[in-house]
């Protein structure tokens, strides 16, 4: 498992190249941003098409088709018939994982303003559903960076607990949030 988040574009690259576990946690601390705002990813969760809350469990649903995108696209999603949420593909193209955006802070770091649940995050960049597909990594008008070097949130403490807002393999510890962050969703981990 990543220690610290990648604070290189290589190491960002590599990052989602691999285990979605390990994406999930070595996201934390990296950012997110659009043509509105940049925030810095402060909680996450892991899905696996091995288990039953991924949407690419089964393998031949439309949903899993798009997660077998290469790493670093977006994944776009209507929740509930409200609120957008925005998941990082990771993995092998051929496999379906993903990683959600749960939570962050506005930048700059712990001081911004919190944005707390997928949904909120979601309308805080300004997500449509125009936005699934693309590619996070090429620097376009929503895009996914590395964390930067002197962030003094680098090193501290990431809580583990189990995913939420889910009705299937809820006991699986793949959420992973920085530890007393505002930014981080309710029940905390």
């Amino acid at each position: 498992m990543f220690a610290h988040p990648p604070t290189t574009a290589a190491s960002l690259r590599e990052l989602l190249a691999g285990d979605v576990v390990d994406a999930a946690a070595g996201l934390i601390g990296c950012r997110v941003a659009s043509d509105r705002l940049e925030l810095v990813i402060v909680e996450t969760e892991a899905y696996h098409q091995d288990e039953e809350a991924c949407h690419g469990y089964g393998g031949h649903t439309p949903r899993a088709q798009k997660l077998k995108r290469p790493p670093g696209h977006a994944y776009v999603y209507l929740s509930y018939g409200i609120h957008l949420l925005l998941n990082v593909v990771v993995g092998s193209q051929d496999f379906a994982s993903a990683v959600l955006l749960r939570g962050a802070v506005a930048v700059p770091g712990l001081g911004g303003d919190p944005v707390p649940g997928p949904g909120r995050l979601g309308k805080t960049l300004g997500l449509s559903i125009a936005d699934d597909g693309i590619d996070l990594l090429a620097g376009g008008t929503l895009r996914l960076t590395p964390a930067d070097a002197d962030d003094p949130m680098i090193g501290e403490p990431i809580a583990i607990g189990p995913r939420v807002g889910i009705t299937k393999a809820v006991d699986l510890p793949w959420r992973f949030a920085l530890r007393g962050s505002p930014g981080v969703s309710s029940p905390r981990p």
